[in-house]
């Protein structure tokens, strides 16, 4: 298992199959990319008004922007997890 709190990049897929990455135990949906270097901003954007974003170069952490406005996304980590656990085991692969 991957300790995020010491700020490894994991990236997942989202309910709607969207690359997402999680971060120091948060989540991010990805904005925008150019060439090799990707934007990605907080889930919670929209509902809490988080500003936190993320800027990636490949696969590597480049610039971490701005404080959550909300605790870290615990919860819906373990709950991904289980989710994508249960998948594999039942070797359904979402499209």
């Amino acid at each position: 298992m991957t300790d995020h709190s010491a700020g490894e990049l994991e990236l997942v897929r989202s309910k709607r199959c969207m690359p997402q990455l999680v971060y120091r135990n948060c989540f991010y949906n990805k904005e925008a990319t150019c060439d090799n270097r990707t934007v990605w901003t907080c889930v919670d954007v929209r509902k809490m008004r988080c500003r936190a974003r993320v800027h990636t170069f490949g696969h590597k952490m480049v610039v971490h922007c701005l404080t959550h406005t909300h605790a870290p996304h615990l919860n819906l980590i373990q709950k991904k997890r289980l989710h994508d656990h249960l998948l594999q085991r039942l070797n359904i692969h979402p499209s």
